[in-house]
């Protein structure tokens, strides 16, 4: 059992260090549902009706079903952030009748991860190399898992402008930063 001094009086492990910082986690979600979304242009013009085949934009019609989820931690100085979006499948029709000029854009998920290190929370190593006072360490990757949406036409191909990587040139993305606070 620890003394009063804190100290381990035989047998146990010793008492964790703390830095004085508490950590923290969080997580939370939300789901949309869209039951309508149209566009109203004026009498005598038809409704648009984003969620049944109409579309204002190149990026298809609107989903219906949207989820963001995002997590995260940090305690002494290291965390981490993980967040990750859904959207349902949507499609854009040329007209009532089903013809090769429609479009279905598939559905998407994407889990983007961020990482980070604060050394400056390491006093042994501040005390050895004081320069590390406020230099923080982050690793980002967009898109973890590369994912991408597919687009395809009432025959079954995918239109030029709507491939992959004309969508989402970028795809995954890893980034790395050391960021260093004077003060």
């Amino acid at each position: 059992q620890p003394s009063a001094s804190g100290q381990s009086s035989g047998g146990g492990r010793p008492p964790r260090r703390r830095s004085g910082r508490p950590g923290s986690f969080w997580f939370s979600a939300s789901h949309t549902y869209k039951l309508e979304e149209t566009i109203f242009i004026r009498d005598g013009v038809p409704e648009l009706d984003l969620l049944d085949g109409s579309s204002i934009g190149s990026g298809g019609g609107v989903p219906r079903h949207q989820v963001n989820l995002n997590t995260g931690m940090w305690n002494n100085g290291n965390g981490f952030r993980i967040g990750a979006t859904y959207q349902s499948a949507t499609e854009v029709r040329a007209s009532e009748t089903p013809s090769a000029d429609d479009l279905s854009f598939s559905d998407l998920a994407v889990v983007d991860l961020f990482l980070f290190t604060d050394l400056g929370s390491r006093p042994n190593w501040v005390a050895k190399y004081p320069w590390l006072d406020g230099v923080r360490l982050s690793l980002a990757v967009r898109n973890v898992f590369d994912e991408k949406q597919e687009v395809r036409d009432g025959n079954g191909d995918t239109p030029f402008n709507f491939q992959s990587d004309v969508i989402d040139p970028r795809g995954r993305a890893v980034g790395f930063e050391i960021r260093k606070l004077f003060q």
